[in-house]
């Protein structure tokens, strides 16, 4: 975060330290007026907000001693698409009904919807990306991330996804969250990158596979991003 404060980037907490493996930083506490969930009444206020904050993270040069790590975007391309293969989509299928089960009526027609277009979903997925990475994108964008103030504007919080990424990614990000929510976002269709948007159902329909511990509250998390954004690229 010491980068985008020495460029001038307002939109991340006035102050942080790393303390061994933590970061200990302002307090954006609710109690003086930040909110970390959007609400219907100031929706409007909060997109704008967000966007505002996005669009001047991609001016800003990325860091040189940028860690030598794959970047996020492509990640998204290797654990999406270009990973979906009839194992997983057995897979897939294996785990639905649960997730059938939690779900309302429309996101249950929805689902089937996403089943009958997966195979030309994939084929476009795994195509050559055809835009520069030229932007400084988060990556890791949803309401639990964004501290909104009606006074103070947003500030980004947790910067491990960061990187090279399209314009837009960031802004579509929060869409596919806000529509999860239960928020409209039909007003802000204009900013959505719908390449971005593909891409990501890809990586969370995979993710949505993969093993896990206990519940599976985060795997159905996952789905349901996936289904919002494919709920979105099909408007």
């Amino acid at each position: 975060m010491a980068h985008l404060r020495q460029s001038g980037y307002d939109g991340v907490p006035a102050q942080s330290v790393l303390c061994g493996d933590a970061i200990i930083m302002e307090a954006l506490r609710p109690d003086d007026g930040w909110r970390w969930r959007a609400e219907a009444e100031t929706l409007d206020d909060y997109v704008w907000a967000a966007a505002e904050k996005f669009a001047k993270l991609e001016t800003i040069p990325l860091p040189a001693d940028s860690f030598a790590i794959e970047p996020s975007c492509i990640s998204f391309i290797k654990e999406g698409w270009q990973t979906i293969d009839e194992q997983v989509v057995a897979q897939l299928y294996q785990i639905l009904p649960d997730f059938l089960n939690q779900m309302t009526p429309h996101s249950q027609a929805v689902t089937q919807d996403l089943l009958t277009d997966l195979p030309s979903l994939q084929r476009t997925g795994i195509q050559p990306n055809r835009f520069h990475l030229q932007a400084f994108c988060h990556h890791d964008i949803r309401q639990s991330n964004i501290a909104w103030h009606p006074e103070h504007g947003s500030r980004l919080v947790d910067w491990s996804w960061s990187g090279p990424g399209q314009p837009g990614s960031d802004i579509t990000s929060l869409l596919i969250d806000l529509h999860k929510s239960g928020h409209d976002v039909s007003p802000y269709r204009d900013m959505i990158n719908l390449n971005h948007c593909l891409k990501l159902i890809g990586f969370w329909l995979n993710h949505a596979t993969w093993p896990y511990h206990g519940k599976n509250t985060i795997r159905f998390q996952q789905f349901l991003s996936a289904l919002s954004a494919y709920e979105i690229l099909r408007a």
